[in-house]
C-alpha cells in the first residue's frame, strides 16, 4: 500500500506543474551578500470559453541573493516541477518604493485524465515584466502592487486522447487559459508583513489576461514566507523615547 502511495506521489510531481507568478516580496532588494529563503503554496485558476476550472497548487520554494547595492536575484523551484528566477533593480526607495523585477518560468501541465483518455502535456514558458511599486506604511507593512506584462508560449497539444471518450478534445478551462499563449497584461497586489529581522510573510493573489484575442484569464493566489535577511526598513523606525530628568 505504502509503495503505491508513494509511485502516486512521485508521478504527480514528475508529471503535473503550477504556475506562481506572484513575488511574495517588496521593491526593496537585499543588502549586498544577504541571503533569503522562501517558501510558498497558493491555488491557480483560468477562465477559457466561458468556462473556468480551479487547480490546487504544489508548494514552491527559492532563495533570494544581494548582488550590489539596490539589486539582487532569485531563483525558484515553481510547484516542485517548474523552474523560475528573476533580477530585481531597486530605481527608487523612500515612503514608496519602486523596482523592475524581469523573471522567467518554465513549467509542465496536464491537460484533465477523462476515462480511458489519458492527459497530452504542455510545456510553458513565460517571461514576466512586472513593475514593483510598495507603499511602506511602518516598518513592518508594506502594499505591494504589481502591473506589468508577460509573454507565453508553449509547447504539446493538451487536448486528451483516448477511445469511447466524447470529451477528448474538452481540455480544463484552467489549463486551456494557460495553453493559449502569446503577450498579455498582469497585475498583482499583496501586502508584505514583517514579524522579526528574520521573518516576513505575504499573501498575494495575481492575475493574467492575454491580449491575443483569445477571452483567457489566469489568477494565482497565494502565501509566502521569506526566512533569512530581509530589506531594510529601518528609516520608518519609530523614535526611541525621549527619558525624562527625575
Amino acid at each position: 500500500m505504502i509503495p503505491r502511495v508513494l509511485a502516486a506521489a512521485a508521478a504527480l510531481v514528475l508529471l503535473s506543474g503550477c504556475p506562481d507568478p506572484n513575488t511574495y516580496g517588496t521593491p526593496r532588494t537585499l543588502a549586498p551578500g544577504d541571503l533569503q529563503f522562501q517558501a510558498a503554496l497558493g491555488a491557480w485558476g483560468g477562465t477559457a470559453s466561458g468556462s473556468t476550472g480551479l487547480s490546487p497548487g504544489l508548494p514552491s520554494v527559492g532563495i533570494r541573493y544581494g548582488l550590489v547595492d539596490r539589486v539582487d536575484v532569485g531563483a525558484r523551484i515553481v510547484g516542485f516541477t517548474g523552474l523560475g528566477g528573476d533580477l530585481k533593480l531597486n530605481v527608487v526607495r523612500g515612503r514608496f518604493d519602486v523596482a523592475f523585477d524581469p523573471g522567467v518560468q518554465a513549467f509542465r501541465l496536464l491537460g484533465p485524465t477523462l476515462g480511458n483518455a489519458s492527459a497530452n502535456p504542455v510545456e510553458v514558458l513565460q517571461v514576466h515584466l512586472p513593475l514593483l511599486l510598495g507603499y511602506n506604511f511602518d516598518e513592518d507593512r508594506t502594499l505591494v502592487l504589481t502591473p506589468g506584462f508577460v509573454a507565453t508560449a508553449t509547447a504539446g497539444d493538451v487536448l486528451v486522447t483516448g477511445a469511447n471518450n466524447p470529451q477528448a478534445t474538452s481540455p480544463t478551462s484552467d489549463v486551456l487559459a494557460f495553453a493559449t499563449g502569446g503577450v498579455g497584461a498582469r497585475l498583482g497586489l499583496g501586502v508584505n508583513i514583517r514579524t522579526s529581522d528574520t521573518f516576513s510573510w505575504q499573501p498575494e493573489v495575481t492575475v493574467m489576461h492575454e491580449l491575443n484575442g483569445v477571452e483567457s484569464w489566469v489568477y494565482v493566489a497565494g502565501i509566502g514566507g521569506n526566512i533569512g535577511a530581509q530589506p531594510d526598513y529601518s528609516e520608518f523606525a519609530p523614535p526611541p523615547e525621549m527619558s525624562t530628568l527625575p
